[in-house]
């Protein structure tokens, strides 16, 4: 079984930091793809409704998580996507 690519960091280099780094890249790079979409021409466009309400879902994971005995539900995504925003 491959290790996971941060763990190698980790293990390579000793370094929090860089293993830190990492992690905020690998973040900044699944937050450049959110919104993203191809138009009818496969052309890349960017709905930036889309963008903004998929961001502060993104944001709102560790407080959904953190939450004691409630998860987010699969409703409570759908409300924050659609446009019911409460986070």
């Amino acid at each position: 079984m491959k290790t996971p690519y941060i763990v190698d960091q980790f293990i390579t280099t000793n370094d929090m930091n860089v293993v830190w780094q990492d992690q905020r890249d690998i973040i900044e790079e699944y937050r450049d793809d959110f919104g993203k979409h191809l138009d009818e021409n496969e052309n890349e466009e960017i709905d930036l409704t889309l963008l903004a309400r998929i961001n502060r879902l993104f944001e709102s994971i560790p407080a959904q998580l953190a939450k004691e005995n409630k998860f987010c539900t699969d409703t409570d995504i759908f409300d924050i996507i659609s446009g019911g925003l409460y986070v």
